[in-house]
């Protein structure tokens, strides 16, 4: 009897986690992720491939609480619970710190740690275009 409601247990928690680990990027900064600078991210993380997602923080009023802007855009992203635990994910930062704070908490929040953060620059040949210049990780090592 024991047994079988072990086993009950472990086949209703393997039906909630996925197979394999999902590598997401999250990016909220406003600019698309081309595949030159995806390559890059993953190579940085050792990551075999990844899922882009864009999240559209649209045009936030600095004089306004845009908390709940934030909490909002967050929310539309397309992770259920499990997967906010059992992914690994990096986050491209939006440009405007105070935003990038909110973000910052609100993903906290969701993984139980922060995020590992990709920093970006300037491509010499074009300044609209971005190159992933390292990642800032104080969990990569520990990340699922």
């Amino acid at each position: 009897m024991l047994s079988n409601f072990w086993k009950s247990l472990i086949h209703t928690i393997k039906g909630n986690i996925p197979d394999s680990v999902q590598y997401i990027v999250l990016n909220f900064s406003g600019h698309p992720v081309l595949p030159d600078q995806l390559k890059t991210i993953e190579k940085l993380l050792q990551w075999p491939s990844s899922e882009v997602m864009d999240v559209q923080l649209g045009t936030i009023a600095e004089d306004r609480n845009f908390i709940a802007n934030i909490v909002k855009a967050i929310e539309k992203i397309d992770l259920s619970p499990v997967q906010w635990q059992a992914s690994s994910i990096v986050a491209i930062p939006a440009g405007y710190s105070a935003i990038w704070s909110v973000v910052l908490a609100e993903i906290h929040g969701r993984l139980g740690y922060f995020p590992d953060v990709v920093h970006v620059r300037p491509s010499s040949a074009f300044r609209m275009v971005w190159n992933a210049r390292s990642v800032d990780s104080s969990v990569a090592s520990s990340s699922p």
